[in-house]
């Protein structure tokens, strides 16, 4: 491996060795493949070596600094001198370092310098930073050259604007449907509802919102299985978001799986909790942990993806987490997920805090704390722990009275919402509680 002298100690990666590694193409640069596989192999590079005045050197220099070595400056030096040689390509990336960093002058700056040189793909991302910075009039301007490059985007986003901000229906449906005559995913949607709710137009609406589907838009596919009432429709709408990575669906599938099929599709709703969750959703990762507590029990899995869905401060999870911890006498790790749950107003969490500080710290005072917390959020349970607290452990006639007032309100609510319904039989009377 002559042309990797430089760097002996590092395993030398092929071209497609490195676009996978570095999530880069190399594919227009066939003559240049030695270069490249020469710079990216290498520990440290002398640039003196290279023909610094090819402006492809100069970029893949650039590109080495900033994905191989991580280092901006350097990268920077070589974009500028790309940028200088007419590279438009170059003139992008300094635009998004400077974003980056936060310096929006030379961000627009360098964009604008980009768009001159046909990286028209800029000029949507700048009409979206002038209307997330309410300039509107520099925001058309941009969508309006877009338009003019014919670009479906920028009528798209233009049509969004008149619809939710300018209020302009009659533009916003023009621009919905230039970009629709290119088959734009989103515009199709937003075309679709529109003759729903605006227009009121049944066939139109229908027509559009197919058209969508068909081109992958995951927004319609996710409405038509929302607004779905056949099974079987709404589960093929569901399996189709999910061919397409939408992690939502994933969770809405396993859930109507689990409904309608779960001992068919077993396996498949697993596979389908276990994708979405290790992508990042909270929900998903909460169920699977659930699964794995309750349906197929396996501690560690649970352990596992209870925590994936608490990273995200998801509350159940946090819940499930400190009961698993305070079952394993875990107790300061328990007592801090319950804690983590109660910042969210989490009701059970309180209870159980209060349940361990009356069962395992001993501790009275903390234990009413919490029972009262939750008892002033509606648990029943709670007030029930109040009410044997001042009647048995901490005598107190006034106090008990008061909770016992509370659970014969909560009997009568009971009795009248079953008498409502005719099911007087089925009224259960909360005063066996206090035969415990």
């Amino acid at each position: 491996m002559d042309n990797n002298d430089e760097n002996n100690s590092i395993k030398y990666l092929d071209i497609k060795e490195l676009e996978s590694k570095y999530n880069i193409d190399f594919s227009e640069l066939t003559e240049y493949y030695s270069v490249v596989e020469q710079i990216f192999n290498s520990e440290f590079i002398e640039a003196e070596k290279y023909d610094t005045d090819n402006v492809t050197i100069l970029l893949l220099i650039a590109n080495y600094y900033q994905l191989v070595q991580k280092n901006d400056i350097d990268a920077i030096k070589y974009f500028e001198l790309a940028s200088e040689k007419g590279s438009g390509y170059a003139m992008e990336e300094l635009g998004n370092y400077y974003a980056k960093i936060g310096n929006e002058e030379l961000m627009v700056k360098y964009y604008e310098m980009a768009i001159l040189n046909e990286q028209t793909d800029l000029i949507v991302k700048l009409g979206l930073y002038y209307k997330n910075k309410k300039e509107y009039e520099l925001m058309k301007k941009y969508f309006e050259l877009g338009i003019e490059k014919s670009d479906p985007d920028s009528m798209y986003q233009l049509g969004l604007y008149y619809y939710f901000t300018g209020k302009d229906n009659e533009l916003a449906k023009k621009y919905y449907l230039m970009a629709s005559e290119q088959l734009h995913p989103d515009a199709l949607f937003e075309l679709a509802k529109f003759y729903k709710y605006i227009e009121k137009d049944v066939e139109e609406y229908k027509k559009y919102l197919e058209l969508s589907i068909e081109k992958g838009c995951e927004l319609a596919i996710m409405f038509a299985a929302e607004k779905e009432s056949s099974y079987s429709k709404k589960k093929q709408y569901l399996e189709m978001a999910c061919s397409l990575g939408n992690v939502k669906a994933m969770y809405e599938l396993s859930n109507l799986l689990w409904k309608r099929e779960r001992n068919e599709q077993k396996e498949r709703i697993k596979e389908l909790l276990t994708t979405s969750a290790n992508l990042g959703h909270v929900e998903s990762a909460y169920q699977l942990g659930a699964y794995y507590k309750e349906v197929e029990p396996n501690p560690e899995l649970s352990f596992k993806y209870f925590g994936i869905s608490a990273e995200k401060d998801f509350v159940e999870a946090l819940f499930a987490l400190g009961n698993m911890c305070i079952e394993k006498k875990e107790y300061d790790t328990g007592v801090k997920y319950y804690e983590r749950a109660i910042k969210q107003g989490h009701i059970r969490s309180m209870y159980n805090l209060g349940i361990y500080y009356q069962t395992v710290v001993k501790n009275s005072s903390m234990s009413v704390l919490y029972f009262q917390r939750a008892s002033d959020k509606g648990l029943i349970e709670a007030t029930k722990k109040l009410y044997f607290h001042y009647k048995n452990t901490e005598p107190n006639e006034k106090l008990k009275k008061k909770y016992m007032e509370i659970l014969e309100k909560k009997e009568r609510e009971i009795m009248m919402k079953n008498m409502a319904g005719h099911g007087l039989n089925s009224v259960m009377s909360l005063f066996g509680m206090f035969m415990d």
